[in-house]
């Protein structure tokens, strides 16, 4: 780790954690934030799951658009790399 080291308490789909690490306290609110509304949306659509099932199925939601966001950046680098050869 480089430079300051910031340490946030933040909630994650009712649970209280406390993170630490050198991008800004907003930076970490703000992907706590994004992991406890996927949580509530995976929680949404089957209140059958226990609280394991939804991180697991929330991770994967967000790994999903992970992929598909660096494919995505990937066909666009290329657009521009042909482009600039034209």
């Amino acid at each position: 780790m480089s430079g300051p080291v910031h340490v946030v308490d933040v909630e994650i789909y009712g649970d209280r954690y406390s993170l630490k690490g050198t991008e800004p306290p907003e930076y970490l609110e703000m992907l706590a934030a994004m992991v406890s509304e996927k949580m509530k949306e995976v929680a949404l659509r089957n209140n059958r799951l226990n609280l394991k099932q939804i991180a697991v199925l929330a991770a994967l939601h967000l790994a999903d658009e992970l992929v598909k966001l660096k494919r995505e950046h990937r066909e666009l680098l290329s657009l521009l790399d042909e482009t600039e050869k034209r």
